[in-house]
């Protein structure tokens, strides 16, 4: 499950996408969940909830060494994985000012402010505030800014 929610998500508004063919950049490596992704005809927003169906981890078994296991979500097919559409998700987004997002202008301690555009660059699949070669992917969220990782409301 993706552990970089902030808000929750609509239930009603998830859909298995093809992820794979659908994120940025562009590859045929297995897609973790958290992952935030452009619908590949639609041009939706997403984020991936659970992991596509080809991904494997660490098995992780004391005393061993190598090994995977795989960690998809139930039921994903190998490209797929459930996506949220809507909610708040903490990634890292070039540009951003630490602190909080709701204090007004010229308060110590205000971040980025909440309702700035987030895009996503079109090749590397960066986060930036920039929207040249990039897409738009959503927007500051009430919260607070640490380290550069800030909430990105999607859906909007």
């Amino acid at each position: 499950m993706a552990e970089n929610m902030y808000k929750k998500y609509t239930e009603g508004k998830t859909r298995e996408w093809d992820v794979v063919a659908s994120r940025l950049p562009v590859s045929t490596d297995p897609v973790p969940a958290g992952t935030l992704i452009k619908h590949v005809v639609s041009g939706e927003i997403g984020v991936t909830l659970t992991a596509s169906g080809n991904s494997t981890r660490s098995a992780g078994i004391p005393g061993v060494t190598g090994g995977t296991v795989p960690n998809p979500g139930v039921g994903n097919k190998s490209n797929g994985a459930v996506v949220a559409t809507d909610g708040t998700w903490l990634f890292e987004v070039a540009g951003v000012d630490d602190g909080d997002t709701t204090l007004p202008s010229g308060a110590t301690g205000r971040g980025t402010p909440s309702g700035t555009a987030v895009y996503q660059h079109n090749t590397s699949g960066d986060l930036t505030l920039t929207s040249t070669s990039a897409t738009k992917v959503g927007v500051i969220d009430d919260g607070v800014i640490v380290d550069g990782v800030a909430p990105v409301l999607i859906g909007v």
